[in-house]
């Protein structure tokens, strides 16, 4: 079950089980928290930083080959484009020569969606882009896509001598309370108080410094209007 799911069921629990779950469940090991895949390319990503980039260069190209047979031998679409150009993974001997295939937009995700599915990923999460730019896209991805993408973020937070995920923080995004929902939603295992983005004004800054200093982070998060935002209202109110 993914962290999505258990967050979901956590929630839904009554008020006194739910806060005994999540007080339990901040504690457990580092492996369980935040999954092997987290860790493992986390640990990966800390040793390779400090690869030469001629290192860095080959390891790429290793990786686009693996990408592009996986691609030719899986996905529908990208093998009716490579037969139509004649082309061979092989023939992509670097970057430049991506040029040879044709750019992946929106409309064509959504035109040839089940020929883009990969034939031979079985466990997958749907999820979907903002829709910041338009309509929101919607796509699948493999089930520890987001642990993946957990430790890129970490890695780095990391050169900047903080520690998401390992330590507490605040997050001005990520949260949209329903009906009569708190401000605030807590994730104990990723050490995350989230704070709804959308309910930012001279009436509720005090509740949000209130519960800022109270939850002693030193880390914030968030897109740069929000946090611009909160840092006015706190500025305007003193």
């Amino acid at each position: 079950m993914d962290r999505k799911k258990v967050q979901q069921w956590v929630d839904g629990l009554p008020g006194p089980v739910r806060q005994s779950v999540k007080y339990a469940s901040a504690r457990l090991p580092a492996r369980f928290v935040h999954g092997k895949v987290f860790l493992d390319t986390l640990g990966f990503l800390r040793e390779s930083q400090w690869w030469d980039r001629e290192k860095l260069g080959k390891y790429q190209m290793e990786r686009l080959n693996r990408l592009l047979h996986h691609a030719v031998e899986n996905v529908p679409y990208y093998r009716k484009v490579f037969e139509a150009r004649g082309l061979k993974p092989d023939d992509i001997r670097n970057t430049a020569d991506l040029k040879k295939l044709p750019c992946l937009t929106k409309d064509i995700i959504r035109a040839d969606y089940g020929d883009l599915l990969a034939r031979n990923v079985k466990k997958t999460v749907t999820t979907h882009t903002s829709g910041s730019t338009g309509a929101q896209l919607t796509f699948e991805e493999p089930e520890d896509a987001g642990q993946v993408e957990r430790a890129f973020i970490a890695r780095a937070f990391e050169s900047h001598g903080s520690r998401l995920f390992f330590e507490k923080s605040v997050w001005l995004r990520s949260y949209v309370p329903r009906g009569s929902a708190p401000l605030y939603k807590h994730d104990p295992h990723l050490k995350i108080m989230y704070l709804s983005a959308y309910h930012l004004s001279p009436q509720t800054i005090g509740q949000y410094a209130d519960m800022m200093n109270d939850y002693g982070a030193r880390l914030l998060v968030g897109y740069p209007s929000s946090l611009y935002i909160l840092s006015i209202l706190l500025k305007e109110s003193g």
